[in-house]
């Protein structure tokens, strides 16, 4: 699925009005959204100025995401057993997914830059090696 598929699911579940989620929640999501843009907007500027330390920024944005994705998904998860709207709490966990996803694509797209100028491909999704879900037990960052 790709990024305007996925902008498009989004949309979709926001025109159906099930999603009430908690501010907080919700507030993080906007934050994951917004972070997400951001990202793959320089990945489209780096991918045209190959801009290598720019490119390693991005990648190091990816971890931002990933924390708030954890959260998100915990604090979701800790609710739904108790939520008389269950399909919205679903449906903010998609989003919080897609904007999860969204972030990694800016970041591979980073790391194609940094093999084009140098020749190497780091993989710089972290995540991918150890689950968002363990390390968001042993996060000790304040709530953003």
């Amino acid at each position: 699925m790709n990024e305007g598929d996925q902008c498009a699911d989004v949309c979709e579940i926001l025109s159906t009005g099930q999603v009430y989620g908690n501010s907080l929640i919700v507030s993080k999501i906007i934050q994951m959204m917004e972070a997400a843009r951001d990202m793959f907007r320089r990945a489209m500027d780096v991918f045209i100025s190959r801009d290598v330390e720019e490119a390693k920024d991005i990648c190091a944005s990816d971890d931002y995401v990933d924390n708030l994705f954890s959260k998100v998904i915990l604090e979701i998860s800790s609710t739904i057993a108790q939520s008389s709207n269950v399909m919205g709490d679903v449906d903010l966990l998609l989003i919080t997914k897609y904007a999860e996803r969204m972030a990694d694509h800016a970041t591979n797209i980073a790391e194609w830059v940094i093999y084009i100028e140098t020749g190497e491909h780091p993989d710089l999704n972290k995540h991918e090696l150890s689950s968002p879900y363990v390390r968001a037990g042993n996060d000790s960052e304040e709530e953003s």
